[in-house]
């Protein structure tokens, strides 16, 4: 039966009848003398996890999803691959207790419209006998059959998860990685008390900036000034909820990899208090350490300098 007689009444112009229609020039490309050759790709190629989380997960919870891609040279996914892959996983582990990745559903792996979905889950037991370093990874690589005696180019299909060592604590204001802020002198001499507030997100991630979402703890957080006029006090701390938390000991709770709080600049309307620029307040985290490893905070030091 032709491509055309097979085309079904009342489905032309649709864009399932398209989305065919791509496919099957896609796949005339490829198998056309010197047309586009294969590819299998990892989505991403390479990830990273902090070794506390791997010794603290219970067995079978640490979970990862790569995303696997069959293209053509010129990186286009191609919707007319419907085969199957096959997927091995590899560790190169200091401990000799901890084994391969487990790959959900098993090692052979359906493509659907030239895609597919790939959960695994990291050899854990809850910090009873296996353990990881920081220089410790696994592996996961795709291999793809010859496809009309065309050879599935497979350099790029293998996903590398690395270990590393060092939790990193970021802020964020207004949902971007920032650290640095500059409120108006002028608005502060004039706002009332407690009026004049920042709102700031904390996520402990990794390297990548992937937020730790196993951990569930707390940090505290410091407030000081240096401001020229010494009526000035430092910023009141407030919790995501608005309960207020006490300078230097008052507890921020991490729930997921994150925390949120906010703080009130030490104003009065005008009063007594006079902010000039240059003057400036620093909202310091800190935290215990991770599994024995000391997290990093260069870049959740909020400070805020005025502006005339």
């Amino acid at each position: 039966m032709s491509i055309v007689t097979s085309i079904k009444k009342g489905t032309v112009g649709t864009p399932e009848l398209q989305r065919f229609l791509n496919a099957i020039g896609q796949l005339s490309v490829v198998l056309s003398a010197g047309g586009n050759g294969l590819k299998c790709v990892a989505v991403p190629e390479t990830g990273k996890f902090l070794y506390v989380e791997a010794e603290a997960a219970a067995a079978g919870t640490m979970k990862r999803t790569i995303h696997y891609e069959i293209q053509d040279t010129d990186d286009v996914v191609q919707t007319w691959y419907n085969g199957v892959g096959t997927i091995t996983p590899a560790e190169n582990c200091t401990d000799t207790e901890v084994g391969v990745p487990v790959v959900t559903g098993g090692n052979t792996i359906q493509f659907t419209d030239g895609v597919a979905e790939v959960e695994f889950a990291m050899d854990t037991d809850a910090n009873a006998t296996k353990g990881y370093d920081s220089s410790d990874d696994v592996t996961l690589t795709m291999a793809i059959p010859a496809v009309a005696g065309i050879t599935v180019t497979v350099t790029n299909a293998v996903h590398t998860f690395s270990s590393e060592q060092a939790p990193l604590l970021w802020s964020y204001l207004d949902g971007t990685k920032d650290k640095t802020l500059t409120p108006s002198a002028a608005q502060a001499n004039v706002a009332g008390a407690a009026s004049m507030r920042e709102y700031v997100e904390l996520r402990l991630v990794n390297s990548l900036g992937e937020v730790q979402t196993w951990f569930t703890g707390h940090c505290h957080i410091t407030a000081t000034e240096t401001c020229n006029d010494a009526q000035i006090g430092v910023p009141s701390l407030f919790d995501q909820d608005g309960a207020a938390l006490t300078n230097a000991t008052g507890v921020l709770p991490i729930t997921a990899g994150v925390a949120k709080f906010s703080f009130a600049y030490d104003t009065d309307g005008d009063a007594t208090k006079h902010y000039i620029a240059t003057d400036f307040v620093t909202l310091t985290p800190s935290m215990d350490a991770i599994g024995g490893e000391a997290v990093t905070i260069t870049d959740a030091t909020v400070v805020a300098t005025f502006a005339a």
